[in-house]
């Protein structure tokens, strides 16, 4: 999966989960493939940051937190940890927590 090119997206299937990888910046991000609003596939949306957008109605996703942005009020992305094991990238069976630490 290192192949994953700068910017690269691909969906594939962990524990029978569809889940979406996009690189951004060189890091890996994992969330659910299918947009909370309507079930669109997430695959092909538009990437700015690390937020990326539905490309069936334009809801956006936060990729680290799975949070929805632009004030709707769909459920969140899970989001899955990444973890680059020798070169190989492999999803952690935890789930990432969406939560960020309080200071």
């Amino acid at each position: 999966m290192t192949d994953l090119a700068e910017g690269g997206q691909q969906v594939l299937e962990h524990n029978g989960t569809n889940i979406l990888l996009c690189r951004v910046q060189g890091v890996i991000h994992a969330v659910s493939a299918f947009c909370t609003h309507q079930g669109a596939c997430l695959q092909g949306g538009r990437v700015r940051g690390t937020t990326i957008s539905c490309p069936l109605h334009g809801a956006r996703f936060d990729l680290l937190t799975g949070r929805v942005l632009g004030g709707l009020n769909y459920p969140p992305l899970t989001v899955y940890a990444v973890v680059d094991q020798d070169g190989e990238i492999q999803l952690s069976a935890q789930r990432a927590d969406p939560t960020p630490p309080r200071a």
